[in-house]
C-alpha cells in the first residue's frame, strides 16, 4: 500500500532518473572537461574552489546514496507514520532537485 503511493514513486524514480541523465551527462562531455572544475562554490573565489574533475563522479553516486537510504528509511521506519513519510520524501525530491542542478550548472560552465 504504501509502495503504491505517488510521492514514494515520484520520489524513487526520480532519484533513479536524475542519477541516470548525471551520469550519462558527465560520460558524454568528459573529454571536454578541463583537469580542474569548480565544485566548492563556498569557498573563496579563485583555485581554491577547483578540484579534480573525477571529484564530479562523486556528486551523482552521493545523490544515490542520501536518496536510497531516505527512501529506505521511509519505507523501514516511516512507512506508517504518514506525514513523516511523506516530508521524508518531499526531502528526497528536494534533494534530488537541487544536487541535479548543481550537476548541470558545473557542467554547463565549464563546456558551454
Amino acid at each position: 500500500e504504501f509502495f503504491k503511493d505517488r510521492l514514494f514513486v515520484w520520489s524513487s524514480y526520480g532519484l533513479l532518473a536524475a542519477v541516470f541523465c548525471q551520469l550519462i551527462t558527465l560520460v558524454l562531455l568528459w573529454q571536454n572537461l578541463p583537469p580542474l572544475v569548480p565544485i566548492f562554490y563556498s569557498r573563496p573565489w579563485g583555485t581554491e574552489q577547483l578540484a579534480d574533475k573525477k571529484n564530479l563522479i562523486l556528486l551523482p553516486f552521493l545523490l544515490l546514496f542520501l536518496g536510497l537510504f531516505n527512501i529506505f528509511l521511509v519505507g523501514s521506519q516511516f512507512s506508517k507514520e504518514k506525514l513523516l513519510s511523506r516530508v521524508f520524501l518531499s526531502i528526497n525530491i528536494l534533494l534530488t532537485l537541487l544536487l541535479t542542478i548543481t550537476v548541470f550548472k558545473i557542467l554547463f560552465l565549464i563546456v558551454l
